[in-house]
């Protein structure tokens, strides 16, 4: 028996700690004063050499618990099953698996992996068989046994070999687990009639992000054995940045993650903007460089300042040895601007009786909007054709002129919300609608109105399906005006009140929408625009008439992109990327495969223009942590799992020391056997052995109770 924890059986020396308190005499706890005895001295027990053990079946109770403690945090295996856990055979079928993610291009990786491809090819017998498997965020085999099968015996290794000169290191991530799990699955469902040993060869960097955690939980098959070759880069310092996308309150400025890895050798570089001009011409294409500091192992987070004329532009990190992650693409989203017209009655009396009072507040500005209210009295002129109009919120009652004007703004497909403030001003909303008036009057309320039902539904109305959000019941109305929802052909109705009456519909009128609100929002009528439902209901009524029109974005390599709202006819779209120029078939997902500034658009022609969906793409985070796994995280993850660090031949370069080698595999044998499971067991048994007999002890020091 060995132990993989030796020093910790120095503990069983705490045994000798029962021994002293068994053999030290202690004064009795309880004491009664006699008169006669009052002016003796006391004279408590002593060590001394007749002082004997009397409780030994206690005692060794006590000291088995620490002596079996001990041993389990030895970690005791048996080297006996060594070679019983290898398998012997004649000939192997071999599953090579290849790491291709981008952090295999750092300087000196791609070269080991090929250095010991061809090391394996050379011992290849005629009767193993290959099969040659690459992997980063996907999986592809580009040799399966059913190939090799079929190939010559004479013209394998070429073919494999061929194969290898093929594969390249890629810009994908790393899923090194799901890779592991699929390949060992598929090689302990292979047969064959010579019951070859299976061995699974994996060629890999181990880097900390490649999603190992995929491998909890995951039974390895107990008879194919894993070979790992890890690869190590010239220099493993790398540093990298990446966008803080969770900023989103300067749209003058971004903030840059630069992140160093925990093995690095290096700890200042330079942070600057991309020159295209400069790097076309071989020239540093850094400008504006900024110097940070960020020590192994950890991040620093800084404020870069964007050029909003220009704000499709790369950053870029000096200073990094492995600069496969040093650019991050940036492309923000432009703001939109909008421009919202209240038309109004400037009789109306200011403040809080007022509908106008409460728009200031209601559409504050973010990163990605800006929101404009513009006055429009009745008399007045429509406003400048030039400045577009997002929406249309009518409180007025409009003239003859004006209504003509609104109503072909509507139908040119724009969005208008009309607010009955009276039944006279309510007639204007069948003549923007185009209908033969109806009567419309005053609702006759018993103290207040409220909102019965609501469409959840209804794009605006969708952010309060949440049953914390969706209780409407605590808004009140004192005054509201009574329409017959079957007099606008069409209409959809929102909201009602408690009574059936309808509060909030909305009509199609040409190819525009007219929403009606049949009570004001002031404080004359109702108290909804104090209530914690009227930003967001007016919010989401503006975005439904000015969707919003943002053209760029972010996006990391491996993911895809959904392109139907480009071409809602299920027409093929286009793109463009560097030199490159593709199409993508209607109906179909792009995937982004490289890193870099994309544009998609409808029309080949508009991949120029202002039009285009513009997408910057960079490497995953998760890719830029490059230090390795611990080799005893990775057995604890994957359990029962033997693992072999070189070949039978020459070692490539970034293998394994024998001595490490070796306690690699005592590793893997304690986690096989797991002795020290049993040992715990075994010291629970003394501990409760050793509690029931000191209890019977107790109780038999104390004698039989006293008879009353």
């Amino acid at each position: 028996m060995s132990f993989l924890a030796p020093l910790y059986l120095l503990a069983a020396l705490a045994i000798g700690v029962p021994i002293l308190l068994h053999m030290i005499r202690r004064a009795p706890q309880g004491k009664r004063l006699f008169s006669s005895t009052l002016f003796l001295s006391p004279d408590p027990p002593r060590m001394t050499r007749r002082s004997r053990i009397e409780n030994w079946l206690l005692l060794l109770f006590r000291a088995l618990a620490i002596c079996l403690l001990a041993f389990a945090f030895a970690r005791p295996f048996l080297r006996t099953q060594l070679n019983a856990e290898v398998p012997q055979a004649s000939a192997f079928r071999y599953s090579v698996l290849v790491d291709v993610s981008a952090s295999l291009q750092r300087d000196g990786c791609w070269q080991q992996v090929q250095q010991a491809l061809r090391q394996f090819a050379k011992k290849i017998n005629d009767t193993d068989s290959v099969s040659l498997t690459i992997f980063d965020s996907d999986i592809q085999e580009i040799l399966s046994f059913e190939e090799w099968e079929t190939l010559p015996p004479s013209s394998r290794q070429a073919v494999f070999l061929e194969r290898v000169d093929q594969i390249q290191p890629g810009w994908q991530g790393t899923q090194a687990g799901q890779a592991l799990m699929t390949v060992a699955g598929r090689l302990d469902q292979t047969q064959d009639e010579r019951q070859k040993a299976k061995t699974l060869v994996l060629l890999s960097d181990l880097q900390a992000g490649g999603g190992w955690d995929a491998l909890n939980g995951f039974s390895w098959p107990k008879n194919v054995t894993l070979r790992l070759l890890p690869v190590t880069p010239t220099d493993p310092s790398n540093g990298a940045i990446q966008l803080a996308l969770d900023d989103q309150a300067h749209p003058d400025r971004i903030r840059i993650r630069i992140t160093n890895s925990a093995d690095s050798g290096v700890d200042s570089y330079q942070l600057g903007w991309s020159d295209p001009v400069a790097a076309e011409r071989g020239i540093d294409p850094t400008t504006t460089a900024l110097s940070v500091t960020v020590p192994p192992g950890q991040s620093r987070v800084v404020p870069m300042p964007l050029d909003p004329t220009d704000p499709v532009r790369s950053l870029v990190l000096v200073g990094d040895p492995s600069p496969f992650d040093n650019i991050c693409r940036v492309a923000m989203k432009s703001v939109q601007s909008l421009r919202v017209v209240f038309f109004g009655d400037p009789a109306e009396p200011q403040g809080p009786e007022n509908l106008r009072f409460f728009l200031n507040p209601l559409f504050p500005p973010t990163a990605t909007r800006t929101v404009h209210i513009v006055n429009w009295s009745s008399g007045n002129a429509p406003p400048e054709p030039e400045l577009p109009i997002s929406w249309l919120l009518i409180g007025g009652h409009p003239d003859e002129t004006q209504s003509k004007w609104i109503r072909e703004w509507i139908q040119a497909g724009n969005t208008a919300l009309f607010v009955f403030t009276s039944p006279e001003q309510g007639l204007a909303a069948y003549q923007l609608a185009g209908l033969p008036p109806h009567p419309v009057s005053d609702a006759t309320l018993d103290g207040y109105a409220m909102l019965g039902t609501v469409d959840l539904s209804h794009p605006a109305l969708q952010q309060f399906r949440d049953p914390r959000y969706s209780d409407f019941t605590k808004i009140h109305f004192w005054k509201h005006r009574t329409v017959s929802a079957d007099s606008f052909p069409g209409a959809r109705i929102l909201a009602a009140f408690d009574d059936g009456a309808p509060a909030l519909f909305e009509i199609p009128v040409g190819n525009g929408t007219l929403q009606l609100l049949t009570s004001g929002w002031n404080r004359g009528e109702s108290d909804f625009a104090v209530s914690s439902k009227f930003v967001p209901l007016m919010n989401g009524l503006l975005e439904q008439a000015a969707p919003a029109t943002f053209n760029r974005s972010q996006k990391f390599v491996g993911e895809s992109l959904n392109l139907e709202d480009l071409s809602p006819t299920g027409k093929d779209q286009y793109g463009k990327q560097g030199e490159r120029e593709f199409t993508i078939p209607a109906g179909t997902d792009f995937r982004f495969d490289r890193p870099g500034i994309y544009r998609f658009a409808a029309e080949k022609e508009e991949l120029v223009s202002e039009q285009a969906l513009i997408v910057a793409v960079n490497l995953s985070p998760e890719e830029s942590r490059t230090e390795p796994i611990p080799l005893a995280d990775l057995s604890a993850i994957t359990g029962e799992m033997t693992v072999v660090t070189t070949f039978a031949a020459a070692e490539p370069a970034g293998s394994l020391s024998p001595e490490q080698s070796v306690q690699l595999m005592n590793m893997q044998l304690e986690a096989r056997q797991q002795w020290w499971r049993w040992l715990i067991v075994a010291t629970l048994v003394a501990l409760t052995l050793e509690s029931l007999l000191a209890v019977r002890k107790t109780l038999g020091r104390r004698g039989p109770a006293p008879a009353t």
